[in-house]
């Protein structure tokens, strides 16, 4: 739900803010967003790292659903 999606973003970014490193898989957009430094994707096994981070990450993802 959102209220517990929030609240772990939050606690994710204390953590972070401490200088520890996370590590997230998600399909949530709004987390990727706020979490992240970099992303990447996994592709056939493979990762496939995003120069441009989460916001290259949304715009391509955004591009093929509307298409």
């Amino acid at each position: 739900d959102d209220v517990s999606a929030a609240a772990l973003r939050e606690r994710l970014s204390e953590i972070r803010r401490r200088g520890a490193i996370v590590i997230v898989t998600t399909h949530d957009l709004e987390a990727i967003d706020t979490l992240v430094d970099a992303a990447y994707v996994l592709t056939r096994g493979r990762i496939a790292p995003l120069a441009d981070g989460a916001g290259s990450l949304r715009e391509r993802y955004r591009r093929q659903v509307q298409a």
